[in-house]
């Protein structure tokens, strides 16, 4: 089955392993919990459950990978978006003849009286 033709992300790959992963410890919980339980050895009672720890422990990590990489992205794209309204602004300055927005106009001549 084909999803599309567009290569995976970083972020897509970091998705489906996390989607992943947390199906597995999903699945591990329920069959540890209905069909497997009392018919653990203990070594393998602890085996059981320790790989059912590791799978969530990996879909953990890789949610807050995937936060990390969410707020980076909308970082990058909250700093382009400033830095093309403000060129946008000083180009539309620029065809008016307004002063630069760096440049301060001149002060008004003191009053005599001052």
């Amino acid at each position: 089955m084909v999803i599309s033709d567009m290569a995976m992300t970083q972020s897509d790959l970091r998705r489906w392993w996390g989607v992943g992963a947390l199906g597995v410890a999903v699945v591990m919980l329920m069959g540890g919990e209905t069909l497997l339980k009392g018919h653990l050895s203990p070594l393998g009672f602890v085996l059981y459950w320790a790989i059912c720890f590791f799978a969530t422990g990996i879909a953990i990590i890789l949610a807050f990978a995937e936060v990390r990489a969410v707020q980076r992205n909308a970082r990058q794209q909250h700093r382009a978006l400033f830095d093309s309204t403000l060129k946008q602004i000083e180009a539309e300055a620029r065809t008016r003849g307004e002063p630069e927005p760096n440049h301060h106009p001149p002060a008004p001549p003191a009053s005599p009286g001052a």
